[in-house]
């Protein structure tokens, strides 16, 4: 009726709303949360019922072993099929149940090994969760450390980390490092890593390295002077090897090289002090020096003179131009061959 008059007339006053949200959020309570709640409370009651009558089970069946009497185990099949068809609330709330009932059970695995079991063909992702509970329980509290670390590794060694286990690697091994950084911590997360080594990534690879590294490391004192004094000749050896190795790098030539400006004052232009190719020396050319001091006879003579100078001036430049080296002391006595007018417009 409101969102009727909402909708079609004016809108309702604010008393009338605030009336209407009370009675929406009584028949939400009525008919919804209030049978979702008991439906959950009944289902933590179940899960813990269930665990009890597990654990009852598993006792009896220890006390008629002790006394030499034949077990049957159809009954524990039985309760392990009833806690497999839990809901799926129930199923997520047994991680965290289970794991009050470990700790009575000072964390025996041998106890929970049928249900285990059962939920590693069935229910995977339970022992999944399982394992991240306990490796969260193992950060923090100290007192089952030891006892958790063992319950880890039976799973490990019983065949019990399937697929989802190993696609939550990661999750384990950070939630086990935020504990004491330890021995039994480190060999922990590193068996965690070597069964899932196919699922690594390049990160989790290199840190299982690590901790393989840091393993062997903490077994050094045990071994004994002669395996010491082979690890030292071994190193020795290689440090030789890798000496060598320097060695025969630095022969091969250097692309750049420094030199002081007195070593590169006398070398060819282009060229470096360790160039193995020689400064091309150009050949002098002959010149002839007038040295009497008679004049030419006529102008056009002197003029062909001066012409053939020039021509040989040329041929000189082309040459130097062609060559590949020419030192400072060579361009020097060039420069002072070339011939100088005095007053290049009494030729012209």
């Amino acid at each position: 009726d409101i969102r009727h008059e909402a909708t079609h007339k004016g809108i309702p006053c604010l008393e009338r709303l605030e009336m209407a949200a009370r009675c929406a959020l009584s028949w939400l309570e009525e008919k919804y949360w209030s049978p979702q709640n008991l439906c959950l409370e009944r289902g933590e009651e179940r899960v813990r019922e269930g665990l009890v009558g597990y654990l009852a089970v598993q006792e009896r069946l220890r006390e008629m072993r002790n006394h030499g009497k034949k077990t049957n185990k159809t009954e524990i099949a039985h309760c392990v099929e009833q806690i497999g068809s839990w809901s799926r609330y129930e199923l997520r709330l047994l991680p965290g149940i289970m794991l009050e009932s470990l700790q009575r059970s000072s964390f025996h695995f041998p106890l929970w090994k049928p249900l285990l079991i059962q939920l590693h063909k069935t229910k995977p992702n339970v022992v999944a969760h399982l394992l991240y509970t306990l490796c969260k329980h193992y950060s923090s509290n100290s007192q089952h450390r030891q006892h958790i670390a063992s319950f880890i590794l039976s799973l490990i060694s019983d065949d019990l980390f399937s697929e989802h286990c190993k696609a939550q690697h990661s999750l384990y091994v950070e939630t086990l490092l935020r504990s004491v950084n330890d021995m039994d911590t480190r060999s922990l997360c590193g068996d965690i890593l070597n069964h899932c080594s196919d699922k690594l990534n390049s990160t989790y690879r290199q840190l299982n390295k690590l901790i393989c590294i840091a393993k062997s490391a903490g077994t050094v004192d045990s071994t004994s002077d002669l395996d010491i004094a082979k690890q030292v000749d071994t190193m020795k050896d290689t440090l030789k090897a890798l000496e060598e190795k320097s060695k025969e790098r630095s022969k091969k030539k250097a692309r750049f090289e420094k030199c002081s400006s007195a070593v590169w004052e006398s070398l060819p232009l282009g060229s470096t002090p360790e160039d193995i190719f020689p400064p091309l020396e150009l050949d002098s050319i002959a010149r002839e020096e007038n040295t009497e001091d008679s004049q030419p006879g006529d102008d056009s003579d002197y003029l062909n003179e001066i012409e053939n100078n020039i021509s040989v001036e040329v041929d000189h430049l082309k040459t130097l131009r062609d060559s590949k080296y020419f030192t400072k002391q060579r361009l020097e006595e060039l420069a002072a061959s070339v011939h100088v007018f005095d007053n290049p417009d009494s030729y012209c």
